[in-house]
């Protein structure tokens, strides 16, 4: 091992222990839950020294949560060696990070149009529109938590959505609370760039915000093959 990488790891323990991060990974995955971000718009330093895979062109990044001693919420991300500190390989870092959302964020599917309906008048929307997120909603016209945008990733979602929708569709990933799915049905296609453009618009306002955007591009699952890049 060299000196640098010696002394790069030692930084990261350092980190983990004033975190009070377990330094024993069967004791630490218990904690560990996964976030979407957008490799583009993090690729700098914050990525480079965090813990991340690739994803399209989005970063999977694993982080602890728990809660401090006045209940609240603890989100250290890991630092691009605990693998070595753990002494095990990254891949199952986030296996075990996605394993861990699943079950205390659980994936959730919900027509855009229910989520606008007010009261007992249902809002008419017949665009076909669907949100996809992790966890339950934040407000009335939140679809869930922060991170919701997990759910993508997380394995057999979209199998199962594929299945609801005897279909094909798209994916526009629109922030890291949700994504949008539009599925393509009754042999009506959509103009990617028309899809572009809506994504774009999205961006925009996001960015206005100053509130983190995921992805320029859109995707499409396509059964049998999986998700790509449009």
């Amino acid at each position: 091992m060299s000196n640098e990488n010696e002394t790069a790891i030692n930084k990261a323990r350092a980190f983990l222990e004033q975190e009070h991060v377990p330094m024993d990974f069967s004791e630490a995955r218990h904690y560990l839950c996964c976030r979407l971000t957008g490799y583009k718009y993090e690729s700098g330093v914050r990525l480079g020294e965090t813990m991340h895979i690739r994803y399209l062109d989005l970063a999977l990044v694993p982080y602890l949560e728990t809660f401090d001693q006045d209940g609240g919420v603890w989100i250290p991300e890991l630092p691009k060696e605990a693998d070595e500190i753990w002494q095990v390989t990254k891949d199952e870092i986030v296996r075990s990070a996605l394993a861990n959302t699943q079950k205390t964020y659980p994936p959730r599917m919900q027509a855009l149009g229910d989520l606008m309906a007010f009261g007992n008048d249902p809002y008419d929307y017949k665009a076909g529109l669907y949100v996809l997120t992790a966890g339950d909603p934040l407000s009335r016209y939140a679809a869930g938590n922060c991170f919701g945008a997990i759910a993508l990733a997380i394995p057999g979602v979209l199998e199962k959505a594929a299945r609801r929708f005897q279909s094909d569709f798209y994916v526009l990933p629109r922030a890291m609370s949700d994504v949008l799915l539009i599925p393509i049905q009754d042999g009506k296609d959509y103009n990617p760039r028309c899809l572009r453009q809506i994504l774009a618009s999205s961006n925009a306002v996001l960015n206005a915000d100053s509130t983190p955007v995921l992805s320029d591009s859109i995707y499409r699952y396509i059964c049998g093959d999986g998700l790509m890049i449009v």
